[in-house]
């Protein structure tokens, strides 16, 4: 069900898209026919194309952030893929660092791996 989400992400902003711009066709044809009865047809029609545009054109960009963030969800999953597959990096082990009086007594600092002195 979880799997493979940011593509589902995408494919359901592409989804609300295209129902929003035929709810929005289906708007402005309903808005021609009104209008155009009521006050004048060549006003319906224009009130009703601009209602089509305006509402395709609203839904086309408020499809962005939902399709971005499918898109950045992938990304992030390529991303954890790729990276478990490289070869992990040793580790050095933490050292207590010594106490300012141990380093005036001559004390000998802690040695890492790998560290030459």
């Amino acid at each position: 069900m979880f799997r493979n989400i940011g593509k589902k992400i995408k494919t359901l902003a592409l989804v609300i898209c295209w129902v929003q711009i035929v709810i929005n066709v289906i708007g402005g044809i309903a808005a021609m026919v009104a209008i155009g009865r009521v006050v004048n047809p060549a006003a319906g029609f224009f009130l009703g194309l601009l209602i089509i545009a305006l509402g395709v054109l609203i839904a086309w960009i408020g499809s962005f952030l939902l399709y971005g963030f499918g898109q950045l969800v992938d990304n992030s999953d390529r991303m954890t893929l790729y990276l478990s597959r490289m070869a992990p990096t040793p580790r050095r082990q933490a050292q207590p660092m010594p106490s300012p009086q141990q380093v005036q007594q001559g004390q000998q600092m802690p040695q890492y791996p790998g560290q030459n002195m």
